[in-house]
């Protein structure tokens, strides 16, 4: 549909989140400045709230954000069924992808 994708190197949600939000910037301001514009980012679970984030610090780098399966209202403001999922997985996972406008 127009957009390049581009992918974070993020891939569970091990360690220190402060890490991975701070590695999650310097990637999308990375994949900005070349591409010459704002980016959109599409972040399933943790990874949305992540995206949710860096959206509100650098209005400067993200121009979108697509949100899957995460909690906006507050952690755990969920479905009682999802929540039943997340506490049977042994580890989280972060999606995240990254997408740039292709210039015509």
């Amino acid at each position: 549909l127009g957009h390049r994708t581009y992918r974070t190197g993020i891939f569970a949600n091990v360690g220190c989140i402060d890490r991975g939000t701070e590695s999650l910037e310097k990637r999308v301001a990375e994949i900005a400045e070349r591409r010459e514009r704002k980016v959109t980012i599409v972040g399933h679970s943790l990874g949305g709230m992540m995206g949710r984030g860096l959206a509100a610090r650098r209005p400067d780098l993200v121009g979108g954000l697509v949100t899957l399966g995460s909690p906006m209202l507050a952690p755990g403001a969920a479905h009682e069924l999802t929540i039943g999922v997340v506490q049977g997985t042994a580890l989280p996972v972060v999606t995240l992808a990254i997408l740039a406008k292709r210039q015509r």
